[in-house]
């Protein structure tokens, strides 16, 4: 674990809700050290960022022992890029800023899924899934994920997913 992220625990600690959206190195990289601490402290976390330019991450909103958790939903985002049309830079770093549009939308989003989250007002949105939103067509792809059976923290999800 990087020294960084011994700093980082304390902050989740007293945290109710982690919100993600560092881009470096990459807000894959950054989503699994996070969602480590998060699983490890129990604490609910909602990951989203953009790339490409013009598309943004939208989720997914991951509640330890209720959801399905990041590893898993890294593995079927990989499996869905595998097939996707979606163009993908990975850990390249651009000398211009954020597309301001898109991280307006993704931060609503976040934000939302937040009081949702935390007031339980309604039901999370963006659980056991991740959006893709193009700001050039306001459209969002949808990639929904599920529990590995080998998973160590979504086995318990698999069992029950497989009574059904």
């Amino acid at each position: 674990m990087p020294d960084n992220l011994k700093t980082l625990e304390s902050a989740v600690i007293s945290a109710d809700i982690v919100i993600n959206c560092t881009d470096y190195p990459d807000i894959n990289t950054t989503s699994t050290w996070i969602s480590n601490l998060c699983m490890k402290l129990n604490k609910p976390h909602i990951i989203g960022g953009g790339y490409s330019g013009h598309t943004g991450i939208i989720g997914p909103t991951i509640i330890p022992n209720q959801t399905v958790c990041w590893e898993c939903i890294n593995s079927s985002h990989k499996e869905f890029l595998s097939k996707s049309s979606q163009n993908v830079i990975i850990n390249m770093r651009k000398s211009a800023g954020a597309n301001v549009i898109l991280s307006s939308f993704v931060a609503n989003i976040q934000a939302w899924e937040c009081i949702k989250v935390l007031t339980n007002i309604s039901s999370p949105t963006v659980i056991n899934r991740r959006g893709f939103l193009d700001v050039n067509t306001l459209s969002i792809e949808w990639v929904t994920s599920k529990a590995r059976a080998n998973c160590d923290y979504c086995k318990h999800l698999f069992q029950v997913s497989e009574k059904d």
